[in-house]
């Protein structure tokens, strides 16, 4: 991921997901959805770019239950 994107995950990352779909719908984040592909596909890209620029692990995405494997 470049490092304008790597930015623009985090900033992503921070926002609530009612903000996340607004940023989604803004020119600032143009670059980020179109490197997904589109907006419904930013999570995904996130992830197999290896979460949210530069963040793995739980802290890549905030919030989501960690698989233990038990």
């Amino acid at each position: 991921m470049d490092s304008g994107n790597t930015g623009h995950c985090r900033s992503y990352l921070s926002k609530s997901e009612r903000q996340r779909e607004k940023a989604m719908e803004s020119p600032g984040f143009a670059d980020l959805r179109d490197a997904a592909g589109g907006a419904e596909n930013v999570a995904a890209y996130r992830a197999g770019r290896g979460g949210g620029g530069g963040l793995e692990g739980p802290e890549a995405m905030p919030g989501t239950p960690i698989a233990t494997g038990m």
